[in-house]
């Protein structure tokens, strides 16, 4: 009898092994099934990340090309996006084969990213041809942007359907391991009333699957955190491509500093930071924009109290190792710091600070490492981007005011002279306020030439017109004429009021000393006309001539006198 019950018992034990074992090999085949279908969305999102940040590091690099001009920049842009993009996209046909939904999306796409590196094409062309303003008249930036919009949106929405098919499987999955657990641990307790032998033997596999089901939930957080950091560096391409496009549609340094201290904080809004700009009369750097944990005292600092702008390189400290230390830095270090130069064509334009959070030493040394490789990156393109934008801002404020001045004497020229007294002229008449002309010219000045050379009369046109700068108001225009000419603008002045300012500036431009090679030269004078609206004229052509003739004939009366008609 108790042969037949060990009997039964062993054999009832080996059925209950049997049935669990079978039951197990179907749950173990189905988890592993699920498992090659995550493994495939998660090269899906792979794939989808790594096309979307080709297309962006294309746009990049075509923009630092228009921006620049400077072939070098597309270099990584034939041998890197084109190249890779292709590869992308005949990797994601591959794994969407048999989902029709994202193959329809993928068919989408697809055209969309060639209609955008043809446009990327036609801007290269175009810049090549013709010129940066070429490419911004052109409409190819605007028609960009709503292609660039259009890509991002079938990414994301191919992106959000992975993300939801990885979600939907890592509930199987868990669902798949609790009910493989549940029969494992039921098999156990049946076996343990059998046999401990079996007991001991389905236990001890118990613990073999729990093992491997902490394996599988430590690969799904890996997998989620590599999800999240895609995600923040497509927000980050995403950023500085919309920055890039603000910062060369500003038309001031204003604007331009408002657009970097708004993306700036975007970007790097995990770290503290701050970025300086270059005050070149007092060598020093100011902060435009700070944030984070940067203090009061460390928003100015002279250009050799960092080590980046000393080396011209990027200076990276970590509190857990003994680098030297930026003197800016005014607070104990209790974390890491970045300082990225910002320098174009070989010109500091200023500095790029980041401070990384308190908590920085309760990452682990591997993590640590990971984040501050990413930022050094991240940084490194940042910096790149501002400062090539605003040295290219800069060149435009520079030509645009050579082409105003006058370079000999630095007042205005004759051609903005006369936008500035149209414009003006368009102001005053609509409020009924008068406006007062004044022409003066030099009297003997071809004698003064002919006596003491031409560079003294250079000298002698230069420093009358810093006292002529001097004598007028914030308000008013003055401007050279041509040769030994000068006319000034006075707007908001009746005519005596113009015959007196023109008298006070008659007796100081005659108390003018010219030292030249040591000697003081003849002391000068000049004769002066003096014109006003509506008196004279209602337009600037009438203006002139009435001032015009007033010069002349205070040339007529004796010189050295001003005459209002």
């Amino acid at each position: 009898m108790k042969r037949n019950v060990t009997a039964i018992g062993f054999g009832l034990a080996l059925l209950i092994f049997a049935v669990f074992t079978v039951s197990s090999y179907l749950s173990m085949a189905e988890l592993t099934t699920i498992g090659k279908l995550r493994s495939r969305a998660f090269s899906a999102i792979e794939r989808l990340g790594s096309l979307s940040a080709q297309i962006a590091s294309a746009e990049i690099d075509k923009n630092n090309y228009i921006i620049t001009g400077e072939e070098d920049y597309l270099v990584p842009y034939y041998d890197g996006a084109l190249r890779t993009v292709d590869g992308e996209l005949e990797g994601l046909g591959k794994l969407f084969a048999d989902k029709p939904d994202q193959q329809q999306r993928l068919d989408i796409l697809e055209p969309l990213i060639r209609k955008r590196f043809a446009n990327f094409r036609e801007s290269i062309e175009l810049r090549k041809k013709s010129g940066l303003n070429a490419v911004v008249q052109s409409g190819l930036i605007t028609e960009g942007r709503e292609i660039h919009n259009a890509v991002n949106d079938v990414i994301n929405r191919m992106f959000k359907e992975e993300e939801a098919s990885l979600a939907h499987l890592g509930f199987l999955t868990m669902e798949n391991a609790k009910g493989l657990m549940s029969k494992q641990l039921l098999g156990t307790l049946l076996s343990f009333t059998i046999l401990y032998g079996i007991f001991y033997m389905l236990n001890r596999e118990m613990h073999e699957r729990k093992r491997a089901e902490e394996a599988l939930q430590k690969a799904n957080k890996d997998l989620s955190s590599y999800v999240n950091e895609l995600e923040q560096r497509n927000r980050e391409i995403e950023l500085l491509s919309e920055m890039d496009s603000l910062l060369q549609a500003s038309a001031t340094f204003e604007e331009a500093h408002t657009v970097i201290a708004k993306f700036v904080q975007d970007i790097f809004s995990k770290e503290s930071g701050a970025v300086y700009l270059l005050n070149e009369p007092k060598n020093t750097l100011e902060s435009i924009v700070s944030w984070g944990d940067i203090k009061p005292g460390e928003q100015v600092m002279g250009t050799d109290e960092c080590w980046a702008l000393r080396l011209g390189r990027i200076h990276q400290v970590d509190a857990t190792r003994p680098e030297v230390i930026c003197p800016h830095i005014k607070h104990a270090l209790d974390a890491a710091y970045l300082c990225v130069p910002m320098m174009a064509q070989n010109e500091t334009i200023g500095l790029l600070h980041l401070l990384f959070d308190s908590n920085w030493f309760s990452y682990s040394e591997e993590v640590r490492k990971h984040i501050i490789e990413n930022k050094r990156r991240l940084a490194l393109t940042v910096a790149e981007s501002i400062a090539l934008l605003l040295a290219n801002f800069r060149l435009r404020e520079i030509l645009y005011s050579q082409s105003i001045h006058d370079s000999l004497t630095g007042l205005f020229n004759r051609r903005h002279m006369e936008q500035l007294l149209e414009r003006e002229l368009h102001r005053i008449s609509r409020k009924g306020y008068p406006l007062g002309i004044i022409m003066l010219d030099i009297d003997h000045f071809k004698r003064f030439n002919d006596t003491f050379g031409h560079e003294a009369g250079d000298m002698l046109l230069r420093e009358l017109g810093a006292c002529l700068q001097r004598g007028i108001r914030e308000e008013d225009f003055a401007c050279r004429y041509g040769g030994e000419e000068f006319v000034i603008i006075l707007p908001e002045t009746s005519l005596e009021n113009t015959r007196q300012r023109a008298e006070q500036l008659r007796k100081e431009a005659g108390h003018t000393t010219i030292i030249y090679r040591g000697k003081s030269l003849d002391a000068i004078t000049v004769s002066m006309g003096v014109a006003a609206f509506p008196e004279h004229g209602t337009t600037a052509d009438e203006l002139l001539r009435a001032a015009d003739t007033a010069l002349y004939r205070a040339k007529e009366e004796g010189r050295d006198r001003v005459v209002a008609l």
